[in-house]
């Protein structure tokens, strides 16, 4: 596992430039619920003074109107990323009067599924396709669940460091004759197949939503065997869990199982989300294409009503213009980048992901990059399949074993001994060029995290339980302090005028832009919609 590394290494050392990994390109995409100052869901819509959910660049919503999307463009550095994330939450809440941006994953206090305000995008096709999809969402699997909240993380490699990997695989008698498209879209699918092999890793070091709100749980009278009473406030968790947003209860859809998306190529990964996007399932069947006024209640009642619906921790990504079905767009332009989204929000961190966390993951995903990058039968993918759900509800088990490539068992801890030997390659590729973006702070960050794993150090699950047990405080009074902190971070200073005028000028264009989309003349919505599906 290791070799192939240091032959890349030694390759990087005697041919390489320190173009290939100053060029990293990351982008992120932090959710967050719009609370009261006592922690309960907003029902107030999106603010008007942040302009157009549907058109503004970096301050959108997802599901809700009280679910803020907020967005950084790429960006070539850690820090560049990161204050571009901090001045958008800056900007944001130097508008959002006295509620907060609930810095939990999972909701905060919740009255309902009726008191979940479902986002609105205007009266255009586009807009009333956004809301329609998102109260298909509602209907097939509650608003709860859709407001359950994270990061996404985007990341991409420049066309530089393509051209030298392409010479490297060359070097060691890899005949690549395939054009430069399918070449990385190839190379991508190889990674995005290793992050499901280790995807288990990411919410053993993030994940931080061991614990919930009861009101999450409604009237339910069957609570999930896995969850026990952590206190008489009304909050429950899971002892030795890492992220209750990505178990059972969070997102993870039994019914997506029968799906079979394969990862092995480009073509059999559209070919499954077009199957899915076109195959009738009968209990979306039973809840109607339409309502008895001959409104949309969801957009088809297949599988999935569009690929956004397919619930995976990671997913090949391309940029395409508004209306285009992504996948077909990415078959026909090749992979852009991948999006992790097994992230959940750091509550400890003032943006919801820290720089730290940005390294670890730049370590990570170039580690599965130039890994082997096997094919997967089904059995294994359901090997890797069990090791994430493991993790995510026993992670913080230190005697946890997890599946091997074999079908053995080894201790969690052995994994990541494995696993971060591996990490130290790429590590090294970061120290070679002194010029390298810090390059010593990826050294400090990977002992951080060895620390975790060896015991020296709290995961953020384990941080959270600890604070909640030592200062005696249930997961809302935990997370509404948290955001309380993180707003006083953000508004007692001042922002600089010229990012504000930026942000501000943002907001009037997307209202422009909206207004345009608002006026053009357009065809029946039912016209649009079955064009867009049968794309």
């Amino acid at each position: 596992m290791v070799k192939g590394l240091e032959d890349f290494l030694f390759f990087f050392k005697n041919n390489g430039n320190e173009n290939i990994f100053n060029n990293l390109y990351r982008g992120i995409e932090r959710e967050g619920l719009r609370v009261t100052p006592s922690g309960v869901l907003s029902e107030k819509p999106h603010p008007g003074i942040l302009g157009s959910a549907l058109t503004h660049p970096s301050v959108t919503t997802d599901f809700s109107e009280a679910l803020l999307e907020l967005v950084t463009p790429k960006r070539d550095s850690v820090h560049g990323c990161y204050e571009k994330l901090k001045d958008i939450h800056h900007f944001v809440y130097k508008h959002l009067e006295e509620e907060l941006i609930w810095c939990g994953s999972m909701p905060s206090v919740v009255k309902g599924e009726s008191s979940v305000p479902i986002a609105y995008y205007g009266e255009s096709n586009i807009g009333r396709m956004k809301t329609i999809y998102r109260e298909g969402l509602k209907n097939r699997y509650g608003s709860l669940m859709e407001i359950i909240s994270g990061i996404h993380f985007n990341f991409s490699f420049s066309n530089e460091f393509w051209d030298f990997f392409k010479e490297f695989l060359v070097s060691q008698g890899v005949t690549v004759e395939a054009p430069q498209k399918e070449f990385i879209s190839h190379s991508y699918f190889g990674l995005i197949r290793n992050v499901q092999k280790w995807g288990w890793v990411i919410p053993y070091f993030f994940g931080a939503s061991p614990a919930l709100c009861g009101s999450f749980l409604g009237a339910s009278k069957s609570i999930p065997s896995f969850l026990e009473k952590f206190d008489n406030k009304g909050t429950y968790f899971s002892p030795m869990s890492t992220s209750l947003r990505l178990s059972g209860i969070g997102y993870k859809n039994s019914n997506q199982d029968k799906l079979n998306i394969s990862y092995n190529s480009l073509r059999e990964y559209v070919d499954g989300l077009q199957k899915a996007i076109n195959t009738n399932y009968g209990p979306w069947e039973a809840i109607g294409l339409k309502n008895d006024k001959g409104d949309f209640k969801q957009l088809n009642t297949n599988l999935l009503q569009i690929e956004n619906e397919y619930y995976s921790t990671i997913r090949p990504k391309r940029i395409v213009p508004s209306g285009t079905s992504p996948s077909l767009g990415l078959l026909e332009k090749g992979v852009e980048y991948i999006e992790l989204r097994s992230l959940d929000i750091n509550p400890f961190a003032v943006a919801g992901i820290s720089e730290e966390q940005i390294r670890f993951l730049d370590i990570f995903l170039i580690y599965c990059l130039l890994s082997e990058r096997p094919e997967f039968s089904k059995k294994e993918y359901d090997l890797y399949e069990q090791n994430f759900s493991a993790v995510v509800l026993g992670g913080q088990d230190r005697k946890l074993s997890l599946f091997d490539e074999e079908g053995g068992r080894k201790p969690l801890k052995e994994q990541l001994k494995s696993l971060f030997s591996g990490l130290e390659v790429v590590v090294e590729l970061f120290d070679h060029h002194t010029s390298t973006e810090q390059s010593g702070e990826y050294r400090k960050v990977l002992e951080k995290y060895r620390k975790v794993f060896e015991g020296k150090e709290l995961s953020l699950s384990e941080l959270m339980i600890q604070e909640m047990k030592s200062k005696e405080l249930s997961y809302s009074e935990l997370i509404s302090s948290l955001s309380k902190e993180n707003k006083k971070f953000f508004t007692e200073k001042e922002m600089d005028s010229d990012k504000e005028k930026h942000f501000i000028g943002q907001s009037e264009k997307s209202k422009v832009e909206h207004l345009k989309i608002e006026r053009k003349k357009r065809e029946p919505f039912d016209i649009f919609v079955k064009k867009y599906l049968g794309r």
